[in-house]
């Protein structure tokens, strides 16, 4: 995926989930185009962000950009929007944040791999005790972890989220590099519950993965 969408309250989280997602600092810099609205986010925005991203990255391998307020995109805005989302450059990162999904057209949200900021975000030390009883339990036991975290979509995601930045810096932490293989899985695993595959269904193999 080329476009991200942050969901959720929080500035403060929002913005620090924006940075770990896309390994970049989020300021404006000649490959960061950060867009704001004044006081809303119109067509000539997009033209700027379409000419932003058709130019070569110059210090970077990746051109960013950043709508830390998405919803106030305009509707005719949103509309533009869509060429650049379906066809988007190479080597580009587009993400947008909203409190809501719903306050997007549908067929933005579609074109964005989702990741909502969590509302309440469990501590490292929660997030351990999950991974050990994870890796403790028998098949039938992570099976039925799976289905107490697939009740929705977002609540699989959330799962998803709260693992991989455990694991990420546990294995920074600690230079434990075998979990880069089940870093992978959880990410792959956010892909499919973004392109709506059965969250009961993702969040088993997952498990049974670890």
């Amino acid at each position: 995926m080329h476009a991200i969408l942050i969901t959720g309250s929080g500035q403060s989280a929002v913005f620090n989930l924006a940075q770990q997602l896309s390994a970049d600092k989020l300021t404006p810099a000649p490959d960061t185009l950060i867009v704001n609205p004044e006081p809303s986010i119109g067509i000539s925005a997009i033209r700027a962000i379409s000419r932003f991203l058709n130019r070569k990255p110059m210090l970077k391998d990746t051109k960013t950009v950043f709508l830390p307020q998405a919803e106030k995109l305009t509707l005719p805005a949103q509309q533009a929007f869509l060429k650049i989302l379906e066809e988007p450059p190479a080597c580009s990162l587009i993400i947008l944040a909203a409190g809501h999904q719903e306050q997007l057209l549908a067929t933005v949200v579609s074109r964005c791999e989702l990741h909502p900021v969590l509302s309440v975000y469990e501590p490292e030390s929660g997030q351990e005790k999950i991974f050990r009883q994870i890796i403790a339990s028998q098949p039938h036991q992570r099976l039925a972890l799976a289905a107490v975290n697939a009740a929705t979509k977002i609540k699989a995601l959330q799962f998803c989220q709260n693992q991989l930045f455990f694991l990420r810096n546990l294995m920074i932490k600690e230079g434990r590099f075998a979990l880069a293989k089940t870093l992978r899985q959880i990410s792959q695993t956010i892909v499919y519950l973004n392109h709506n595959v059965n969250a009961q269904l993702c969040l088993e193999n997952l498990l049974l993965s670890y």
